[in-house]
């Protein structure tokens, strides 16, 4: 499932533009596979380049965290209640090298962890309005969120710049 583009428009796009380009059509069949009540880690996922799966696990977790304080947190805590989906986020930094982002998620872990985190999801009763009734917690994780939205500068360079190395895993040129 690569996509289909312009070599020229490939070398022009920005970073944004570039991973927005190579993740649309992963959305894309995600969202499709799941509309129909199937399984997307089994039917799809399987087929997908190391580099695309790796772009998928943290884009997917990015557009959702990046929103908020809240957000961050909630979504760091329902991806560490999947062991499989966490382990694939912290692994997906670790294939394109983001040594900076993938500490900052282990020090959030940690500090999850001292929380009880991770909850199954049988017994997920995370809130986004856990960091209104805990100062603490809202203390931790709006750092965490700072240095987030911090390092997510420097990880789309990462990744864009392993794009472009290695376009045969996203893309193929019309």
């Amino acid at each position: 499932m690569l996509t289909a583009i312009n070599r020229q428009a490939f070398i022009s796009y920005d970073d944004e533009s570039l991973a927005s380009a190579c993740f649309k059509p992963l959305i894309t069949a995600y969202k499709e596979i799941e509309s129909r009540g199937g399984d997307f880690s089994a039917e799809l996922y399987p087929l997908l380049t190391s580099g695309q799966k790796a772009l998928f696990v943290f884009r997917t977790h990015y557009l959702h965290a990046i929103k908020s304080e809240a957000d961050y947190y909630w979504w760091t805590a329902y991806y560490m209640a999947q062991p499989l989906r966490w382990k694939g986020l912290l692994q997906s930094l670790k294939y394109f090298d983001d040594s900076e982002m993938l500490a900052l998620l282990e020090r959030t872990e940690q500090s999850l962890r001292q929380r009880n985190h991770p909850r199954n999801l049988a017994n997920f009763d995370v809130s986004l309005q856990d960091m209104e009734t805990d100062p603490k917690l809202h203390v931790e994780m709006s750092n965490f969120y700072h240095f987030y939205l911090e390092a997510s500068h420097s990880t789309w360079n990462v990744i864009t710049r392993y794009i472009r190395l290695h376009p045969e895993q996203f893309v193929h040129f019309e």
